[in-house]
């Protein structure tokens, strides 16, 4: 199948691409612009299938520069929507746990959208965005929702990733801070949102997906494990404090499960990272 990787050189998307081996990829650090109709009409023409992971990931950052992160976010992909219209071509957009805002967990596909960061919102405009797409014009979409994705070669997403963060912030000697003493967080390993993804491909029609582990982990837990040097400061109230989501459909439909168990991988993370085992065992 000919297929397009938006995004591609990014941390979710290098892997992607690797794992698809044949596939060409469009990004903005090779200089290509999604925000360019004509340049992504080109690299859309042609093809059958095409992920849509290219976003500025800032859920966070968002708050302070908003309007960049929502017209860049949206904007491509509008490009990409109407590219794959006129081609009919099948989409698989990557949207986030970031819809969800500060509902009660867990998080569920069915559940309303009520996203509370410019960088939700404009998750939340896309997946309608590609609704009417799919209603209007029978256009083949399938979202996945990921949460937390991490691994290797998350770096690429610092500093908008917590765990390269702290890694970093620990090998330079910094303080780790950490938003809110019962803060958590539903981590899911790079290897287990790709092979959901690639499931979530097959489908046809309409369909939204959570490709996430499913388990509530506490941020001030894992912080604990890479240093004794950590600030705990208040959690922005724009920001849940609990965050995890149940992974049921997937399961159901796709046949997917995680894999990875959080705990032993992250040993691993660190080992590679930081040169060492992790401070203390998780208890």
């Amino acid at each position: 199948m000919s297929t397009l990787v938006t995004g591609s050189a990014g941390f979710i998307g290098s892997h992607l691409a690797e794992r698809l081996l044949d596939a060409e990829g469009f990004d903005i650090r090779t200089g290509q612009d999604g925000l360019d109709f004509e340049l992504v009409n080109q690299a859309v023409r042609g093809k059958e299938l095409v992920f849509h992971l290219a976003n500025i990931p800032a859920h966070r950052l968002s708050i302070d520069n908003p309007y960049e992160i929502t017209k860049n976010n949206f904007l491509a992909t509008l490009n990409f929507a109407e590219a794959c219209r006129m081609h009919d071509v099948k989409m698989v957009f990557a949207s986030s746990f970031s819809v969800y805002g500060k509902q009660k967990p867990p998080f569920k596909e069915d559940m309303p959208m009520q996203p509370d960061t410019p960088y939700g919102v404009t998750k939340q405009a896309c997946e309608e965005l590609l609704k009417m797409y799919h209603e209007t014009y029978g256009m083949d979409v399938i979202i996945v929702r990921p949460s937390n994705i991490w691994g290797s070669r998350d770096y690429l997403h610092e500093p908008m990733q917590v765990l390269p963060t702290w890694v970093n912030n620990a090998k330079r000697g910094k303080p780790l801070t950490v938003f809110g003493e019962n803060t958590t967080r539903d981590f899911t390993h790079i290897d287990d949102f790709i092979a959901g993804i690639l499931l979530a491909s097959k489908r046809n029609g309409w369909d939204v997906f959570n490709i996430a582990a499913g388990k509530e982990i506490r941020l001030v837990d894992v912080a604990m494990t890479i240093s004794d040097n950590i600030i705990v400061k208040p959690l922005p109230r724009h920001e849940a404090e609990r965050w995890y989501g149940d992974n049921t459909h997937a399961r159901t439909v796709l046949d997917w499960e995680p894999k990875t168990a959080f705990w032993d991988a992250f040993r691993e993370y660190c080992r590679q990272r930081l040169g060492r085992d992790i401070k203390h065992q998780h208890l």
